[in-house]
C-alpha cells in the first residue's frame, strides 16, 4: 500500500526501500566509466582506483543515464562517482500522490538496476536536500552534480547549496533557459 508510512514489519517504508538504505552512511565511491564504451553513453563502470574525490551526482527529476548532462560531466570527469536520490515529501507544500509515488517507486528501481548493471548503486535518502545533501557531500569530500530544476523554491535551495559545496549544476529539461529568454 503506497499510502502507508509504516509497514506491518517496519523494515521497509511505502516505496519498499529497506529502512538502512535510508539512514546517512558514507558511501563507497561507486566507479568510473569504462574507457571501452562507446563515445558519449555511459555503457559501463568499473572500480574507481586511486584517492580521487568523488563526484556525488544528485539525481531529481532525472532518473535516467543517458542523456543526464550532470551525470556526463561526472564520468567526463575521471572521478568516482556517487549516484544519489532524495525523497523530499514537501518539496513544494503537497504529500506525493499514490501515482506519483507509484511511478517514483518503478523509476526508482529501474534507475537503480541501471545503475547496478554497471557496478554501482543507487544512494537513497529521505528527507531535506538543504541538510542531506551538504552532510553527504562533506562527509564523502565529494563535489555535487545536478541537473536544474525552475521552480522557486529549487531555485533558491540550489544557490544556497552552490554557495556552501563545491558544486555544478547543468541545463537539462528546457530547450532554452529561463534567462536566455528575451
Amino acid at each position: 500500500d503506497l499510502g502507508d508510512q509504516r509497514p506491518a514489519d517496519g523494515t521497509h517504508d511505502r516505496l519498499g526501500l529497506r529502512r538502512h538504505d535510508l539512514e546517512i552512511t558514507v558511501a563507497r565511491p561507486c566507479g568510473r566509466l569504462d574507457p571501452r564504451a562507446a563515445p558519449g553513453r555511459i555503457e559501463a563502470m568499473v572500480p574507481a582506483p586511486g584517492s580521487d574525490a568523488p563526484v556525488m551526482v544528485w539525481f531529481r527529476q532525472d532518473l535516467r543515464l543517458d542523456d543526464n548532462p550532470a551525470l556526463a560531466a561526472a564520468v567526463a570527469s575521471g572521478r568516482p562517482i556517487i549516484p544519489l536520490f532524495v525523497l523530499h515529501e514537501a518539496a513544494d507544500g503537497r504529500a506525493w500522490g499514490a501515482a506519483s509515488l507509484w511511478w517514483l517507486e518503478k523509476s526508482l528501481r529501474a534507475l537503480d538496476g541501471d545503475l547496478r548493471a554497471r557496478g554501482s548503486r543507487l544512494i537513497l535518502r529521505r528527507g531535506d536536500p538543504a541538510a542531506i545533501v551538504p552532510a553527504l557531500a562533506q562527509a564523502l569530500g565529494a563535489q555535487v552534480m545536478w541537473n536544474r530544476l525552475y521552480g522557486q523554491a529549487a531555485v533558491m535551495r540550489d544557490s544556497e547549496l552552490k554557495r556552501e559545496l563545491a558544486a555544478a549544476s547543468f541545463h537539462a529539461s528546457l530547450l532554452v533557459e529561463p534567462w536566455q529568454v528575451k
